[in-house]
């Protein structure tokens, strides 16, 4: 549909805006001021951890905010990427845990990892690659689903193999992330 362009189009751009080198930093401080102001009129308290979820080029809206926050906050930060399109940058590299959950038949999150050079595979001294061989990034797969709509993550009708819809293993995954800090499966 139109609307479901206009909202794809303008993902793309945010994460365009993120990963660039001229207007990133204005962009993801923004952001991060955002989250900030935010964790303050809920009353966060100092030094407890934090957990950002992004979906799509939320993901990496959120690892943009990381660094900003990292240095604002100076807790353990980690970065829940559903489905997300994100670049391997710097924020990466603050991170104490990226859970990336991705459909095995989620293209945009493919292109978007052939996209960002820093996430190639023999780019080994990428923040990216560093991450993920020190074990902080932790690649998830949802199995045979797309990157949104009817069949994607959130979808509450489509079903897996195993008879569970699409929104509720992305549920229990989510939640066994924010409960027992591990998801139950990795690629």
């Amino acid at each position: 549909s139109p609307l479901d362009i206009f909202v794809n189009l303008r993902n793309t751009f945010q994460v365009a805006v993120s990963t660039d080198n001229r207007y990133g930093p204005v962009f993801n401080r923004g952001t991060a001021q955002v989250i900030l102001n935010s964790l303050r009129q809920r009353n966060y308290r100092a030094g407890t951890p934090i957990t950002l979820l992004g979906y799509s080029g939320g993901a990496q809206v959120a690892l943009g905010a990381v660094t900003y926050l990292k240095y604002a906050l100076d807790v353990p930060i980690e970065v829940i990427s559903l489905s997300g399109v994100v670049s391997g940058d710097k924020g990466v590299a603050l991170i104490d845990r990226l859970y990336h959950l991705k459909g095995d038949r989620d293209v945009l999150a493919q292109i978007g990892a052939m996209m960002f050079p820093k996430r190639w595979p023999f780019m080994a001294w990428s923040n990216w690659n560093l991450a993920k061989a020190e074990g902080r990034v932790q690649l998830i797969s949802l199995g045979p689903v797309t990157h949104n709509g009817p069949t994607g993550p959130i979808d509450p009708v489509s079903l897996l193999p195993t008879g569970e819809s699409h929104l509720g293993q992305t549920l229990e995954i989510v939640m066994s992330i924010l409960t027992d800090g591990q998801a139950p499966s990795a690629v």
